[in-house]
């Protein structure tokens, strides 16, 4: 690889990073706004409540991830190769399996509303407010989950402009009927889920306005569908699939553990630092999803210099980024906490500073694990991706808490958070030393490429 590649590559990894960044904001601002109209017009209960749903995020996500990541891959692999019809043809598939399984996911949640509040473990107090903003957030979740797919698409075309106003739309429209819908025409806990679905659907068409306007290089195009890329797809987005659906029951573990030793407090306090974690985490998610773009690209190549490179850019530049912008979250965990709730005498407060404080600290270590998760997943070494999935999202974190929660409330929480950190370091280390059958000599040892690449 010449200077100038060196020079390149690291520029063009830092370019993808503010577009990536924005996708996981997506999200977070819904609910960053959801939850300060919660807590100070509908009071504490109802931010526990939307604690209680928070699980069920990510198991709509582990379909989501499943295509759009996989869909990614695959289709980065065909661009790397100049192969446009193939990437149409996953585009399509894509399109149409992740419509009729949203549509599904709506018809569940609007027809069992009250029994999903009561397995997610609402109390008789917080069931009937869960239920109505179950059925309110159900009805833009195919907006939800399409606009997730088309984001990825728009991207690979460098339209992030689209993407732009689409999030500036979205979170303006749902600002403004979050205060509608709660704070003038009372409509409470629906209201809540309305507004978020309303914001999904206008993000959604201003999107999708794009395909459907002829100016797309991707095409909707039945005809270009090639049924055999299905498992491909599956393969590649089961990792990041698997990985939300450990989160899913790893939420409902923690919500049960802070229920029964910490109380509704507990619950609010989790709820607040997991609407603007889910911010702060877009800084992390951009990073390691500019591993997997380009990293899908180099490999479909088989360009193990431009692999290395890419590596490095993201060891010094992206975890440097996520280093700094961590020391910046903590120091205002009382100005976040201010956001939530007004009274530091009150327990729930002073639980919310802490977590803002120690939340932050895990995640360095986390993402220099899925920054190598994911090139690992490039080069197909799927054995150790699925370990560490399995032990982030389910077996290290809701381990640990099981045993720290108990004793120390919810600083237990936060604390397990930091030593699965230490774990997933522990695992990646020991399969680096397993594949060079001793310790690693330079850093393209770290990565196991294989010999034959």
């Amino acid at each position: 690889m010449s200077d100038t590649g060196s020079e390149i590559i690291p520029r063009l990894y830092m370019k993808l990073l503010p577009v990536q960044i924005l996708l996981v904001v997506i999200g977070a601002f819904n609910s960053i706004i959801d939850n300060i109209f919660a807590s100070n017009f509908l009071g504490p209960e109802a931010m526990a409540a939307t604690g209680l749903f928070s699980p069920v995020n990510f198991f709509l996500n582990a379909f989501n991830v499943l295509m759009f990541s996989g869909s990614q891959i695959v289709c980065g692999k065909y661009l790397g190769k100049n192969m446009a019809k193939r990437t149409s043809g996953v585009f399509t598939m894509d399109m149409m399996i992740m419509a009729a399984v949203s549509v599904l996911f709506m018809l569940i949640c609007e027809l069992f509303s009250g029994t999903a509040a009561g397995a997610l473990g609402a109390s008789e107090t917080l069931k009937a407010g869960l239920a109505q903003y179950i059925s309110g957030f159900a009805i833009g979740l195919p907006a939800f989950c399409l606009g997730a797919q088309l984001t990825a698409f728009l991207q690979l075309e460098k339209k992030e402009k689209i993407t732009y106003i689409g999030i500036v739309s979205m979170f303006t429209a749902n600002s403004f009927l979050n205060w509608l819908f709660i704070a003038r025409l009372d409509m409470g806990f629906f209201g809540l889920g309305l507004s978020t679905s309303i914001g999904n659907l206008i993000f959604f068409l201003i999107e999708f306005s794009y395909y459907i306007s002829g100016r797309s290089s991707i095409k909707l195009s039945v005809k270009d569908i090639v049924i055999g890329d299905l498992p491909e797809v599956l393969k590649n987005g089961l990792p990041g699939a698997l990985s939300q659906f450990c989160l899913f029951l790893r939420g409902i573990i923690l919500n049960t553990l802070i229920q029964c030793f910490v109380g509704s407090d507990g619950l609010a306090a989790m709820s607040s630092i997991q609407s603007f974690g889910a911010v702060f985490w877009a800084v992390p998610a951009g990073v390691l999803a500019g591993v997997t773009i380009l990293g899908s690209v180099y490999t479909g190549e088989e360009d193990r210099a431009s692999l290395v490179i890419l590596m490095k850019a993201f060891m010094k530049r992206g975890v440097g980024l996520v280093l700094l912008v961590s020391l910046i979250y903590s120091a205002l965990c009382v100005p976040f906490t201010n956001i939530f709730f007004h009274d530091p005498q009150a327990t729930v407060y002073k639980m919310t500073v802490i977590g803002f404080l120690l939340f932050p600290l895990s995640t360095p270590l986390s993402v220099v694990t899925h920054g190598f998760d994911n090139c690992y997943q490039c080069l197909q070494h799927y054995n150790i991706v699925r370990i560490i999935t399995i032990f982030d999202g389910l077996v290290a974190m809701a381990g640990i808490a099981l045993i720290l929660v108990p004793l120390m409330g919810m600083n237990g929480v936060w604390a397990a958070q930091i030593l699965n950190g230490v774990v997933l370091i522990l695992i990646i280390f020991i399969f680096i030393v397993y594949c060079n059958k001793g310790f690693p000599a330079s850093f393209e040892k770290l990565l196991c490429i294989p010999e034959e690449f």
